[in-house]
């Protein structure tokens, strides 16, 4: 029976190469964190999501789209995460103001919202999807910073963590070539801890680097149990926010975090931002490009909402046009500013601090 035994080993050889291909598929596989919110919180289907990231980048929303006389200085971004019908605008906003850079890296931050934990996680895959293509991870930089301490990897928490894949197709739109180091920020429990984080990353961030942190701000009402007005909600609300931003420019990250303690505002990603702010070198300066909020742009929605900000940072000069300030702050914003600042003067004088 020879001819059935050849046909018994052929059909074992076939079963077998199939078993090694479905095994060397499953392990390339497994080396790619893969798409979790497309097709829900923005458009999955690659040619559809371009022309709308086209729309977002490139709407100015009343904002200047050409280059700034220094436009290679900034360094960093910080951009929201809510799904492309509220924030997809304000996102493109903020990252118009960086097309121009050609990074070799971006370092991506961005809060932990599903599990509790201290310190920062890193991701054990090779590339990260978009709808149109993979973006690289810095392996390099992922090993440097593993070996530091509160740096620890994690696979589900990176495969489930809507921060960061919310900027990926911005990313990859623009930037399709630089490598990424994506981290899931979770708490940073004193100033130890953020002093440690920070000196890790400053030195593996190298000039053509740019940052980007994955950050909402205040997330107002009954669902998130924070009512702190109930009055005015639109203006007080913007009060708040722009007290953040404000606190934001001064660079400062204990100052930014106090006021959070403070206030309780509920910005999800505070220890993101706390972490940039510790990262950028002390004359950095910070630009508020646009503010909105979801109740805004769903007008249904009263009882909750949430806000967004563009914000970019830069160093030395930055010309910006007369009339794009007066597109990016209502006189009502330039005035509560005025009032802000005269407050705090008038605080250190008396508190003899100056």
């Amino acid at each position: 029976m020879p001819g059935l035994k050849n046909k018994y080993f052929i059909f074992f050889i076939i079963i077998l190469v199939l078993l090694m291909f479905n095994t060397f598929s499953s392990a390339k596989d497994d080396t790619i964190r893969k798409l979790k919110f497309a097709n829900s919180w923005y458009e999955g289907n690659c040619k559809l999501l371009n022309n709308e990231l086209d729309k977002f980048i490139g709407d100015t929303m009343g904002c200047d789209t050409k280059p700034q006389s220094n436009n290679q200085s900034i360094k960093a971004i910080i951009a929201p995460h809510a799904g492309y019908v509220y924030s997809g605008k304000v996102a493109g906003l903020a990252y118009n103001s960086v097309k121009k850079l050609n990074p070799k890296r971006v370092f991506l931050l961005g809060p932990s919202h599903y599990i509790g934990f201290e310190g920062i996680i890193l991701p054990q895959f090779n590339y990260f999807a978009t709808p149109c293509g993979l973006l690289e991870i810095d392996q390099k930089t992922i090993n440097n910073l593993k070996k530091c301490q509160y740096f620890s990897l994690s696979r589900t928490i990176q495969a489930n963590e809507h921060s960061l894949e919310l900027q990926l197709p911005f990313i990859f739109k623009l930037f399709p070539k630089a490598k990424l180091v994506p981290m899931v920020v979770g708490s940073i429990s004193d100033s130890k801890m953020l002093d440690s984080v920070s000196k890790s990353l400053k030195n593996n961030i190298t000039d053509g680097d740019l940052i980007i942190v994955s950050s909402d701000f205040t997330h107002y009402g009954p669902r998130y149990n924070f009512t702190p007005f109930s009055d005015n909600i639109p203006k007080n609300l913007k009060q708040l926010d722009l007290e953040a931003f404000n606190e934001i420019s001064k660079i400062n990250a204990q100052n930014f975090l106090n006021f959070q303690s403070h206030t309780q505002d509920t910005i999800c990603g505070m220890y993101p931002i706390a972490i940039l702010l510790s990262i950028l070198p002390p004359n950095s300066k910070a630009q508020l490009i646009k503010y909105t909020t979801s109740s805004e742009v769903m007008k249904e929605e009263s009882d909750n909402s949430v806000s967004y900000m563009a914000i970019d940072f830069y160093t030395g000069d930055k010309h910006i046009n007369k009339t794009d300030n007066e597109n990016i702050y209502t006189q009502s914003d330039k005035q509560y500013l005025r009032d802000l600042a005269k407050k705090t003067l008038n605080e250190l004088v008396l508190k003899h601090k100056v």
